[in-house]
């Protein structure tokens, strides 16, 4: 039994997952067999306090990583924690909107991000355990993260309110814009070579990364020209409309049921409809793997442990779900915090970079902690300062 555990799986010993996933059962366990075993509408103030008591969990767990695995670990841990639980607060408007598409009654809301986290869980793993293979195996692949962190980032920033403004003051405003993300593309291939050099990467390999920072040039060109982004149609979601023709779907919610046993127009016998509250589900399920597509690589680029990234992930996403109710109330105060999540992005697409000019081996993991939550605390108390007097409401 020992040797099972001292068992290494992904870098680390099987007791160490086991303890992560112990904690997380129990966690689940409390929240819906214990706090939510009733259907019942969650206010601002019990969303808060389950906040916070997730938040604490998360920190409990980042003072065990500091004792068994160490100081630089902890910090990583806690920027990741911090990083993903921030970059998540996008993806709640998005549910948000969803749930409004829908007309899911609030206390019906919680069942379903209950059942959404599980999907979570199990999708995150798959795909931060396809990321840890990939930088295992091909470490150059950071070079392709860190690129595209640095473009998600940038048009993030374009496509706010105020980058728009500025842009559209003048005629030569765009074109400048796109002429310094050439010169920073170009600055990020030289760091590119300096770190291959130092590695030893053969031509093949330097020659692919040097065509992506090429690629990342034009592509960031492009959206310095951007002026607007689209809004989202769920109506007209292709996928949305694909279940619709292929699953047998009510035409309203019936209580907090998944799926409900209705006659068959055609035979009259009893067959198995699904409800849109299960529709709901399945595209907070796809929500959330369009938003991985950002979040996995932002962990990678702060650690390339496959359990520091996990564990960061699950517990930010753990507590999301407790914190979405106090935040969908009162969206329009974090307005301007997508200033901040865009710097965070480029700063932390950047750190790869940075660190090979500076002959680095890794980007410090207390400065890349104190940045993160500067930029973010930043941007979060502007934000507050700025919609002052709003009303907290946002739908």
């Amino acid at each position: 039994m020992e040797l099972l555990l001292a068992t290494i799986f992904l870098g680390k010993p099987i007791w160490m997952w086991l303890v992560f996933v112990a904690v997380v059962l129990v966690l689940l366990v409390l929240d819906l067999g214990v706090l939510h075993k009733d259907q019942h509408e969650i206010g601002v103030k019990e969303s808060l306090l389950l906040s916070s008591f997730y938040i604490t969990i998360a920190l409990a767990f980042g003072g065990w990583i500091w004792f068994e695995m160490g100081r630089e670990p902890a910090l990583e841990y806690l920027t990741g924690f911090v990083v993903e639980k921030s970059l998540a607060m996008d993806n709640i408007f998005v549910i948000a909107m969803i749930f409004s598409f829908f007309a899911v009654p609030r206390k019906y809301q919680h069942r379903v991000l209950f059942w959404g986290i599980l999907g979570v869980i199990i999708l995150r793993a798959i795909m931060i355990a396809l990321g840890a293979t990939l930088v295992s195996q091909f470490g150059w692949v950071l070079y392709i993260f860190a690129l595209f962190l640095l473009l998600t980032g940038y048009k993030l920033l374009v496509l706010t309110e105020g980058a728009q403004a500025v842009l559209g003051s003048f005629r030569g405003a765009r074109p400048v814009a796109a002429i310094a993300w050439a010169l920073v593309s170009a600055a990020l291939g030289f760091a590119a070579y300096v770190g291959m050099a130092e590695n030893g990467e053969g031509v093949t390999v330097q020659t692919s990364v040097y065509l992506l920072t090429a690629a990342s040039a034009l592509l960031g060109g492009k959206i310095a020209f951007l002026t607007h982004q689209e809004e989202t149609d769920l109506a007209g979601n292709p996928l949305l409309r694909w279940l619709r023709r292929h699953l047998r779907v009510t035409d309203s919610i019936n209580g907090q049921d998944f799926t409900v046993r209705l006659p068959d127009p055609r035979s009259g016998k009893a067959v198995t409809y699904f409800t849109p509250l299960f529709l709901t589900l399945l595209m907070i399920e796809i929500a959330d793997v369009i938003f991985a597509v950002d979040s996995v690589p932002a962990i990678f680029a702060i650690t390339t442990d496959p359990y520091i990234v996990y564990t960061s992930n699950i517990f930010a996403i753990l507590g999301l779900r407790a914190l979405y109710f106090a935040l969908a109330a009162m969206m329009a105060r974090f307005a301007y915090l997508k200033y901040a999540l865009s710097l965070v992005l480029i700063f932390i697409g950047s750190k790869v970079f940075i660190s090979n000019l500076m002959g680095w081996e890794k980007f410090p993991a207390s400065w890349s902690l104190a940045i993160t939550v500067g930029l973010l605390a930043g941007g979060f108390a502007y934000s507050i300062w700025k919609t002052r007097g709003t009303e907290g409401h946002g739908g």
